[in-house]
């Protein structure tokens, strides 16, 4: 409920409803059916209902609070879909694979293989509550604080019924299957206007297309866009993407593009440095957001530390006979969690002592607190350290060569 919230969180739930949910036609709305009736008369015997809820959070908690954003979601039992016997329904195991960070690193390589070209970053705007919906006909039961919000004359249809619903036309969030519902409604769009999945990106979300030049003599022009759920990057020339996006925008709703400067957390900034144009990756926002929450919990700082971890041996030495009854024994998970983000994203060098220390969740003693105390104090003295990438060596007019190049080095997701 947003009743007791501040006055931002409650207008994100009213933005979300009305503008989103209502005014996309996400249901019939019109027509209330009252759920208890229609499963008793088994007229769509494979028919389900799911209950609502609101969730509440706040986008780029990281961030400076100017920076932050409410955001409200209509969901849907979390994925727990019930059948009309009230059992819990079973879905087809359909996950598709969002955007990862080497094909995310791909897209930047490709905007740096020609200093001409450019990368744009969209939002979707209400991806699921755009898609087609597919499986068995489901149903929504709304909590109060919406139900409040439709006509007057619904509200009082619903009154004369025991569990008012409505019948769903889109996957809503919460649903299992929802992002698979997404993710084929928008590859089919990207299908019909030329593009292809890249199959070497490992099931991913990331397509390539050739646009033909008004050079009949010359190459196509190769764009690259990936999807991490609904948030997109594409890369190539600008005008050329922008004309792209046009026609993406022709067939999918979603908020202006712009230039990208931040992606899954990453914070990317361009450079040029002895003529060779290069890319800045770095996490300093979530960096400190991290230390900050450790610090919380510490109630003190960490010692400023050259290096991140300790050797095996010195690992060891430190442990000595007590491997239990440390301080963050409770709590190591949430901050090792946050660490390994770092590690994998943009920070390689504390990789290392993370991970050896990610295997010590299970027997935490004082000294495992001593080294994280040890990573969080070499974190603090090094949080606007990033990654440079740099093209030094020209262009390529073979996209196709570039991703396999880079697609081919992938980590294995069993490896991590």
């Amino acid at each position: 409920s947003a009743e007791g919230q501040t006055p931002p969180a409650r207008d994100a739930v009213f933005r979300e409803f009305t503008g989103n949910i209502l005014a996309k036609k996400v249901a019939k709305f019109d027509t209330p059916v009252d759920w208890e009736e229609h499963r008793r008369s088994g007229v769509e015997p494979d028919a389900r209902v799911l209950r609502g809820h609101v969730i509440l959070g706040v986008k780029n908690a990281e961030l400076p609070p100017e920076a932050r954003e409410y955001k409200a979601r209509v969901v849907g039992n979390g994925g727990q879909l019930r059948d009309i016997w009230g059992q819990i329904a079973e879905v087809a195991d359909l996950y598709t694979l969002p955007l990862g960070l080497q094909s995310f690193r791909l897209i930047c390589a490709w905007a740096l293989a020609n200093a001409a070209r450019g990368y744009e970053v969209f939002a979707v705007d209400g991806a699921y509550l755009q898609a087609v919906r597919r499986g068995p006909p489901t149903y929504l039961v709304l909590p109060a604080e919406l139900m409040a919000l439709l006509p007057e004359e619904t509200q009082e249809k619903c009154r004369k019924m025991r569990t008012p619903s409505f019948r769903l036309l889109t996957p809503i969030y919460g649903e299992t299957d929802a992002g698979d519902d997404w993710a084929a409604y928008f590859e089919a769009i990207l299908v019909r206007l030329g593009w292809r999945r890249l199959e070497a990106a490992g099931g991913e979300q990331l397509f390539l297309k050739d646009v033909p030049t008004d050079d009949a003599s010359a190459p196509p022009v190769s764009l690259l866009l990936g999807m991490y759920v609904d948030d997109g990057a594409i890369a190539g020339p600008r005008d050329v993407v922008l004309a792209e996006l046009n026609l993406i925008g022709q067939e999918v709703v979603f908020k202006p593009p712009t230039a990208l400067q931040r992606f899954l957390g990453v914070q990317l900034h361009r450079t040029l440095r002895q003529d060779v144009p290069g890319m800045i990756l770095e996490q300093r926002a979530y960096a400190e957001h991290a230390i900050a929450a450790f610090e919380a919990e510490w109630v003190q700082q960490p010692r400023a530390q050259a290096i991140p971890g300790l050797s095996l041996k010195q690992a060891e030495d430190q442990h000595g006979q007590s491997r239990e009854g440390g301080r963050f024994a409770k709590t190591a998970r949430t901050h090792l969690g946050a660490l390994l983000y770092l590690a994998r994203a943009t920070r390689p060098d504390i990789a290392e002592a993370v991970a050896s220390l990610a295997r010590e969740v299970t027997q935490w003693g004082p000294a495992c607190d001593a080294r994280l105390q040890r990573i969080f104090g070499y974190l603090r003295r090094t949080a606007a350290s990033g990654l440079l990438s740099q093209w030094a060596s020209g262009s390529t007019d073979d996209a196709s060569r570039v991703v396999a190049a880079v697609a081919g080095v992938r980590s294995d997701a069993t490896s991590a």
